[in-house]
């Protein structure tokens, strides 16, 4: 018999309270959708060490962090300084600290300092900088590690000829020229999620299997 005061985690009424103050700061955070894909490969792909690009108040940073096994690092880069005081206030209330390790700045001023290699990589960071952060990153994923970006479709603009202000066209074109990047890229296997607003999922090929696929296309 299952127990009526159990909820499930998005249930969670600290959960929907960050939810709630989100939407009301006109703070972005990640849907369902991406949520729980990220949960199911996290849970699948059991990461070590996650890298999260983008941690606005921490709120994808907790689902990594739930999901993710006990002893995993979660290194998470946030350039807005009060928006990383809220992240480091949420993730303390849920008692995740010891598990995130966060960075301010600059990610793509941050990420060629870093070692390790990443077993798992979200993106959700400024929408026009995602090629260029896709090639930061890249040469720090481990072989078969995921690298996951949220809202490749920008508001559904991607896939629409509309006539665009030059900030936002600037912004689609860029995203547009980043799954391109994607489709090419031979070190990577990429497939598009047509669910929320696009998620791409890449998995870094490993060496076996780049040896096949090399000049013989896909």
């Amino acid at each position: 018999m299952i127990d009526n005061n159990y909820k499930l985690w998005e249930e969670q009424d600290k959960l929907k309270n960050i939810e709630k103050k989100a939407n009301q700061n006109h703070i972005p955070i990640i849907d369902k959708e991406t949520a729980n894909i990220l949960k199911t490969v996290v849970l699948i792909k059991k990461p070590k060490l996650i890298l999260e690009i983008g941690t606005a108040i921490g709120y994808s940073t907790l689902w990594l962090a739930k999901f993710s096994p006990q002893f995993s690092e979660i290194v998470t880069i946030e350039r807005n300084e009060d928006l990383l005081n809220m992240a480091l206030k949420n993730i303390k209330d849920f008692g995740y600290e010891d598990k995130v390790n966060f960075k301010f700045g600059q990610a793509e001023e941050i990420i060629p300092y870093f070692r390790r290699r990443f077993d798992f990589v979200f993106i959700d960071a400024a929408k026009g900088q995602y090629l260029n952060l896709f090639k930061k990153v890249q040469e720090k994923i481990s072989d078969n590690g995921i690298i996951i970006c949220d809202n490749v479709f920008y508001k559904g603009l991607v896939r629409k000829n509309n006539k665009l202000a030059h900030k936002i066209r600037t912004i689609v074109v860029n995203m547009r020229d980043f799954l391109h990047y994607l489709e090419e890229n031979d070190d990577f296997h990429t497939e598009i999620i047509d669910l929320a607003d696009g998620i791409s999922v890449s998995r870094r090929r490993n060496k076996d299997e780049k040896s096949r696929t090399f000049g013989t296309g896909r």
